[in-house]
């Protein structure tokens, strides 16, 4: 290994990084949500907490344009264990 050169990242690997950001952004902004609709939400902490207090605002929403939002927050919180998963594997895949 030539240590005064840097190895090219592959694009499995940047994909995979992306998609790693992806997760956190989605995570953030169902917390930024779920604070702004008053639910108990912390930034670093409680992340299975959310998925259950996401599907308690869908379920208490009365204003059908508000619940269409949540739906949509919801769904992509509930995507979060694929991606992640899929990033892993792009991330990792030659280690």
């Amino acid at each position: 290994m030539n240590y005064g050169v840097m190895e090219p990242i592959s694009i499995q690997t940047l994909v995979g990084f992306s998609l790693i950001v992806l997760c956190n952004l989605i995570a953030w902004m169902t917390k930024s949500v779920l604070k702004e609709k008053g639910y108990p939400s912390d930034l670093c902490w409680g992340h299975f907490r959310d998925f259950a207090m996401i599907h308690k605002a869908v379920t208490e929403e009365n204003n059908q344009s508000e619940k269409k939002k949540l739906m949509i927050v919801r769904f992509l919180q509930y995507s979060i264990p694929l991606i992640f998963t899929m990033a892993v594997v792009l991330f990792f895949h030659d280690t």
